[in-house]
C-alpha cells in the first residue's frame, strides 16, 4: 500500500511538473509574440535611413545636439546619420525589459528603387557603433547566452536586404556582400558567429556562407574581425536551428519578406551535397531544389554523388513541378551556364519575357523593379525621406554619458522559466 501511495504521489508530481513546464513554455511564447507585435506597431513607418525605438530597453548616443527626451520612448524615430551608437538591453524577466530597435538604411541600394532598404533588427543585448554615415559600416557586439525565456531569440543583429539585390556592408572591419538575410551574434567563445538564414553571404576575401550554414571569426580587442581566423563552413546544428527558427517570428510588416530557416530535412539535404557544388549555384534555385527533394521523399544519401550536371538534369526533368518565371530561368542560366539559344527556347516554351530574364542575369534592378517590384524585390515597408522626426526643433547637448532610463509601454506578461539562463 505504501508503494502504491508513493507511486501515485510520484505520478502526480510528474504530471504537475510537465503541465507547469508546458504552461510556462506557452506563456513565454505569448510574451515573444506580443512584444514583437508591439514592435511592429511602433515601427510600422520608418523613413529611409531612420532608426526606430521598437520595444522597452533602447538607448542611443548622437553626434549632434538633441533634446533630452529625444529617442527615449517606444515608436520614437531618429536619423541614423546623426547616431554614433545604438544599443538595446538584454531580456529582464523582473521588469519586462527586452530591447528591440529597427533600422532602415539605404546602404548601396540604388536610389531608383523607391522604398527599398536594408533592414537591421537589434534584439536583446546588442551594441551597434556607427562607423560611417548611413550605417553602411558599423561595429556590432552582442551578449552571450540564451535568455531564461527560451522562446526569446538570442541577443543578435539580423540584417535583411531586398531579394535579388546584393547589399554591401562593412561589419567589424570586414566587407560583406549580403543577399539576403544574415544573423550576427557572439558565440560561447566570444567569436562573431555569422549564420545565413536566406540566400548567400560572401566576405571581401571570398568566404562564402550559404543559407543553412554558419561560420565564426575571432575578433580583436576593438571588436574587429581577424580575417585569417574564419572557421570552415558548418551546417547549422539542430540546437542552432531551433534558436534561429525563433527569427521566423519577426513581423513581415518590418521585414521585406518572411525568414524561412531550413528545417532538419532540408539541412540533411544540404549537408549531403558537396559544398563547392552548391556554392556555385544561385541560392534561390538551390532552395527550390532542396524543397523539391524533401517533398519528393528523396533520401539524402542519394545526393552524395550528385554533380552539377545531375542537378541540371533533375531540374529539366521536373520543371513542371517548379514555379518557373524569368528570375528562375535566369538563376538556371547563371548556375548551369546556359547558352543564348537555350534561354530563348525556355522563354518561348514558357511564354516568358527574354528581356526580363536578361535583366535578372545582369542585376538590372531598375528593370526588375519596374516589372514586378512586390514579387521580385519585396514590398515597400518604408516611407518618404521627408518624414518629420521628433525632437528636431528642441535640442540639448548629448555627451554620450549616462542614458535616461527607457520609459515603459503596455507590456505582455513577463514569464520566467525554470533553470539557469540569461544574457
Amino acid at each position: 500500500m505504501a508503494y502504491s501511495r508513493l507511486r501515485v504521489t510520484f505520478l502526480s508530481g510528474l504530471f504537475i511538473l510537465i503541465f507547469g513546464v508546458s504552461t510556462v513554455y506557452a506563456q513565454c511564447a505569448d510574451f515573444v509574440q506580443q512584444a514583437l507585435g508591439l514592435m511592429a506597431q511602433n515601427c510600422a513607418t520608418i523613413p529611409q535611413n531612420g532608426a526606430c525605438y521598437g520595444y522597452n530597453g533602447v538607448s542611443a548616443s548622437f553626434a549632434v545636439p538633441v533634446a533630452a527626451d529625444f529617442f527615449t520612448r517606444p515608436s520614437d524615430i531618429a536619423q541614423i546619420e546623426q547616431m554614433s551608437r545604438l544599443a538595446t538591453l538584454p531580456y529582464d524577466p523582473a521588469t519586462g525589459i527586452w530591447g528591440i530597435a529597427v533600422i532602415k538604411a539605404q546602404a548601396n541600394i540604388p536610389a531608383t528603387l523607391p522604398g527599398q532598404a536594408v533592414t537591421m533588427i537589434l534584439l536583446g543585448d546588442v551594441n551597434l557603433q556607427n562607423a560611417a554615415d548611413g550605417m553602411q559600416s558599423f561595429i556590432v557586439q552582442t551578449g552571450i547566452g540564451q535568455p531564461s525565456c527560451s522562446q526569446i531569440p538570442p541577443s543578435s543583429l539580423t540584417v535583411q536586404g531586398p531579394r535579388n539585390v546584393h547589399v554591401n556592408l562593412n561589419v567589424n572591419g570586414a566587407d560583406f556582400s549580403i543577399g539576403s538575410t544574415v544573423n550576427f551574434r557572439a558565440n560561447d567563445n566570444g567569436e562573431l558567429r555569422v549564420s545565413t538564414l536566406d540566400g548567400r553571404v560572401t566576405t571581401g576575401n571570398g568566404i562564402v556562407i550559404l543559407a543553412g550554414f554558419s561560420r565564426s571569426a575571432e575578433v580583436d580587442d576593438q571588436g574587429m574581425i581577424i580575417e585569417e581566423s574564419w572557421s570552415e563552413e558548418e551546417i547549422i546544428t539542430e540546437e542552432e536551428m531551433f534558436i534561429l527558427e525563433s527569427f521566423e517570428d519577426l513581423p513581415e510588416e518590418i521585414l521585406g519578406y518572411e525568414i524561412d530557416v531550413p528545417d532538419l530535412d532540408e539541412l540533411a539535404m544540404l549537408d549531403a551535397l558537396d559544398f563547392d557544388l552548391i556554392g556555385s549555384m544561385d541560392p534561390y534555385l538551390l532552395a527550390a531544389l532542396i524543397d523539391d527533394f524533401v517533398a519528393s521523399g528523396l533520401d539524402s544519401s542519394e545526393l552524395n554523388s550528385f554533380t552539377l550536371d545531375d542537378l541540371e538534369a533533375y531540374l529539366q526533368d521536373n520543371l513542371d513541378y517548379f514555379d518557373v518565371d524569368e528570375a528562375f530561368f535566369a538563376a538556371m542560366a547563371e548556375s548551369f551556364s546556359f547558352s543564348d539559344d537555350e534561354l530563348a527556347y525556355f522563354a518561348d516554351e514558357y511564354g516568358l519575357d527574354p528581356g526580363l530574364i536578361e535583366a535578372n542575369l545582369n542585376d538590372d534592378y531598375d528593370a526588375m523593379f519596374e516589372a514586378d517590384s512586390d514579387e521580385l524585390i519585396g514590398e515597400d515597408t518604408g516611407s518618404d525621406d521627408d518624414t518629420a522626426l521628433e525632437g528636431e526643433d528642441e535640442f540639448a547637448e548629448s555627451d554620450g554619458g549616462e542614458e535616461e532610463e527607457p520609459s515603459a509601454e503596455t507590456e505582455p506578461e513577463v514569464i520566467v522559466e525554470e533553470g539557469e539562463g540569461g544574457d
